[in-house]
């Protein structure tokens, strides 16, 4: 089953119920004039117009105070039934399912389903036959006992007795699965208790990333493990209250092993991951590259019956690309995380997993890139039709200002008609200039040097706290602060040297010379080497961390304002002026291009060209692209595989052969959009990826909160089964009334899936009569049907059985909406756009229809007949 389900439409759903309810209540009307007119004769209409006022006056004057007598009353009978002795059966069950249930050598995540899916599977199974029992033999029962004769003569309208009968068993049922669901509750968390072992360690830490592990355990109920990361940053990963474990790892490894921590740190972090939890996934959409990297429509086929999945080679370009939509700080935080979920395909022997390892055997590697390729969508977006395909190397080397003066030139060939474009051509155009006008909507307002800006004010802070102190030994935050100042600063100087005028330059230097401390850096930013004043700011943090000489507050107290004026200098800064003009320019070429006039394309593409110009250094900084490598990690096929991405990411950029960071939100995520790039790094090896193979993970939501949702949807389902079975309680007597909703109740279970793909076409081998011509022919499905007189018959013929299952499959109600049991016993949360809302909309959808079917079919039945 997939995760991902489409987000359902309730503007579409009401549009489509209308349409269907208009024409099945309309045929339904015209269906009945025309019987009381051949039964009736003359008076028939008549006889027809006062049934329909009848029913409307009914309805109009429904006593809620009746239908709650009848509500209880229906209450009671039911009880007397003996109803409630389902209890009994759902003990049994429970009290023995532990012994034929998965068993504690499987993976708890493997039991969890298995556990969650028995439950939710009990509940339904338990709670649906009853009431489909009490509703469909409730009504005859009471007509042939005469019982229902008390109940007319109080009098009590048709539409109360239906609606008081609805209810009733809804509320019988309600009851039956709220003492389930919680039963069912308390029985599964009892089998999954919360893990007993205390962790404290940092969420980033992972034993496949390039760390250093030291492990150091004592014969007691204490683990230790050192963590150290390439950013020197150093972690500790805690177990306690594991006198076991411990005792274990003191005597296999008394001394500081890596491998051996490494192993101990994954072994904690699988025993004390939360089994119970509902994770609210965000899905993005999907494409691939093959082996020289180009765009292709799906990867490998290796040959899999089920083509779910696409497979990518590895150590090739080949790869998938996510893009997901709506990625904000608001919304996600400081932090990421990815889970991914691949299947291997295997060229060679070798294991899946690292752990356990031995020498000569193949490991299976993913690494994610993030990717925001700015200036590469900006040349396939610019870099259309004819006369425009050569602006793409420029585009891509950032060179703004020959893209001006082609664009210029270009201009000149549309007014002189040296250039002609097809319409076809035109519409490309267009295409092209209106995507390059969505590439500019997010520069507008966005801040552009907001880490910077927060690294200044850091270490200004410092700086000045330095100086208030006096003494730089008890100053221990100043210099980390000036290392990532002076990082930040070397990452962004070559937007800085683009953005920062001289003027600006030299006011901050003055702040940094006063004083006589720092003239060296005072020089180097007056002479706009900000490179050089990143590397002094670096010496002066590794003088500092060394120890080597005091400085007094006559010089940190310059340094901490003149960061405060670069700070303040570059708060109100965009990442690119005046986007929003830039954007309107483009729009102008695009509405040009759409309407096919190549005289006002000629002028706005000169507008535009003069806007390049202007704003060429800001375009070429602002529309680059940058490629971020995430850690490497082994593929573990059959478990989740969790990469947690910080907002600050440190990587090597292997072009400038330097390490940079970049901020996930303003250098990553380009209007609430982030592309994320997985590839193979295994020769030999491929990884099958699918769309919801890979998710955002976002914070995940307690256990009951998919449970009980999962409860609601069988609620749902049952409630629906009680309208339908009350309903053909009206006409039917109570086996035939059973036999009915048994029957809706399988065809909507099993075969709606089936019903749908055969009315849309999706089945090969087309029709019934086709269908069968084939069989008795011995022709394959996929062999096209031969043309003639006698397979034109029967494909008309199938189009109108076809028509008719149309009105079935629309009629039928489609159960499996209400199946949410899945996402619960996989870990997911239930989803309210794609699992709720349509288990609602159906429902609902069916009231009115059966009141009304039920109503009628009442006032038409003989109520002293047996």
């Amino acid at each position: 089953m997939s995760f991902d389900a489409e987000a359902f439409s309730i503007l579409q759903g009401i549009t489509h119920w209308l349409l269907i309810f208009s024409a099945v209540f309309g045929i339904a009307l015209v269906v009945a004039f025309l019987t009381s007119l051949v039964a009736g004769g003359a008076a028939g209409p008549g006889l027809f117009f006062n049934r329909l006022s009848e029913g409307a006056a009914d309805a109009a004057s429904t006593s809620w105070r009746r239908v709650w007598a009848l509500t209880m009353l229906t209450y009671k009978e039911a009880f007397r039934r003996k109803a409630l002795l389902v209890f009994v059966v759902f003990a049994l069950l429970f009290m023995f399912a532990g012994w034929f249930l998965t068993g504690t050598e499987q993976a708890p995540q493997m039991q969890v389903k298995v556990y969650v899916a028995f439950v939710l599977t009990a509940i339904s199974w338990l709670v649906l036959p009853v009431v489909m029992l009490l509703a469909c033999w409730g009504l005859p029962q009471d007509i042939q006992n005469r019982s229902i004769h008390t109940v007319v003569t109080k009098p009590a309208r048709r539409s109360e007795i239906v609606l008081g009968r609805m209810l009733g068993f809804i509320g019988i049922g309600t009851l039956l699965l709220a003492v389930m669901g919680a039963v069912g509750y308390v029985w599964t968390l009892r089998n999954f208790p919360a893990p007993s072992e205390t962790l404290a360690f940092d969420a980033d830490a992972d034993p496949d990333r390039e760390e250093t592990y030291e492990i150091s355990a004592t014969l007691g109920t204490r683990i230790n493990v050192r963590i150290e990361g390439p950013d020197g940053q150093a972690r500790r990963f805690v177990a306690a209250n594991d006198a076991e474990l411990a005792s274990l790892m003191a005597g296999r490894y008394p001394a500081p092993v890596e491998e051996q921590a490494r192993e101990l740190v994954r072994t904690l972090r699988e025993r004390n991951q939360p089994v119970l939890v509902s994770r609210v996934p965000v899905y993005g959409s999907i494409s691939f590259t093959d082996r020289e990297g180009n765009p292709v429509e799906r990867g490998i086929n290796v040959g899999d019956i089920w083509d779910f999945r696409s497979y990518i080679d590895g150590a090739t370009r080949a790869s998938a690309i996510w893009e997901f939509d709506g990625i904000s700080h608001d919304r996600m935080g400081d932090a990421l995380v990815l889970e991914s979920h691949f299947e291997a395909f295997r060229t060679h022997k070798g294991k899946i997993d690292k752990a356990g390892l031995e020498p000569g055997e193949e490991t299976l590697t993913c690494q994610f890139t993030l990717r925001n390729d700015l200036r590469s969508q900006t040349a396939r977006a610019l870099a259309v039709g004819k006369g425009f395909t050569h602006l793409e190397p420029m585009i891509r080397q950032g060179a703004f200002t020959p893209v001006a003066d082609e664009l210029a030139r270009i201009a000149d060939g549309l007014s002189g008609r040296k250039l002609t474009l097809t319409d076809e051509q035109f519409d490309d155009v267009a295409q092209g200039f209106q995507d390059f006008v969505e590439l500019l909507r997010p520069f507008e307002n966005k801040p552009a040097f907001s880490g910077l800006v927060a690294s200044a004010r850091r270490a200004a802070a410092d700086a000045r706290s330095a100086a208030e102190e006096a003494s730089l030994e008890r100053i221990s935050a100043l210099p980390s602060s000036l290392t990532g100042l002076s990082q930040d600063l070397a990452a962004q100087s070559r937007e800085l040297k683009a953005r920062i005028d001289e003027q600006t330059r030299t006011s901050v230097s003055k702040e940094l010379a006063a004083g006589g401390k720092f003239p060296e850096l005072a020089d180097a930013v007056a002479a706009g080497e900000l490179e050089t004043a990143a590397a002094q700011l670096q010496q002066l943090a590794e003088n500092l961390l060394g120890g080597e000489g005091t400085v007094d507050s006559a010089g940190l107290a310059p340094l901490a304002a003149g960061l405060n004026k670069l700070a303040d200098t570059l708060e109100g800064m965009q990442r690119l002026p005046e986007a929003d003009k830039l954007a309107a320019l483009a729009a102008d070429c695009a509405s040009a291009a759409d309407d096919s006039n190549p005289q006002a394309l000629a002028q706005a593409l000169e507008a535009l060209a003069g806007g390049f110009r202007e704003r060429a250094a800001e375009l070429e900084w602002a529309l680059a692209d940058l490629n971020v490598p995430l850690s490497s990690f082994q593929v573990r096929e059959f478990k989740e595989n969790l990469t947690p991405v910080r907002r600050t990411i440190v990587y090597h950029d292997d072009q400038l052969n330097q390490t940079r960071t970049a901020d996930l939100y303003e250098d990553l995520v380009h209007g609430d959009k982030l592309k994320i790039v997985a590839q193979c790094l295994d020769p030999g090896q491929l990884l099958g990826m699918a769309r919801p193979d890979l998710f955002i993970r976002t914070p995940d939501r307690p256990f009951a909160s998919g449970y009980f949702k999962a409860v609601l949807g069988i609620w749902l389902m049952m409630v629906l089964v009680v309208l339908i079975a009350v309903t053909a309680s009206t006409f039917l007597k109570g086996p035939v009334a059973t036999l009915l909703t048994f029957t809706l109740l399988i065809l909507g279970t099993g075969f709606h899936p089936f019903l749908s793909d055969l009315v849309k076409g999706d089945v090969k081998g087309g029709g019934v009569l086709e269908a069968a011509y084939r069989i008795g022919a011995g022709t394959a499905p996929t062999v096209p049907f031969e043309q003639s007189t006698a397979t034109e018959v029967i494909q008309t013929s199938d189009r109108v059985i076809l028509g008719g299952l149309w009105g079935v499959h629309k009629i039928v109600p489609d159960f499996n909406t209400f199946r949410m049991s899945p996402w619960v016993a996989n870990g997911f949360d239930v989803p309210w756009s794609t699992a709720l809302l349509p288990g609602l909309a159906t429902t609902f959808a069916y009231l009115l229809p059966c009141l009304l079917i039920g109503y009628f079919a009442l006032r038409l039945r003989e109520l002293e007949a047996k």
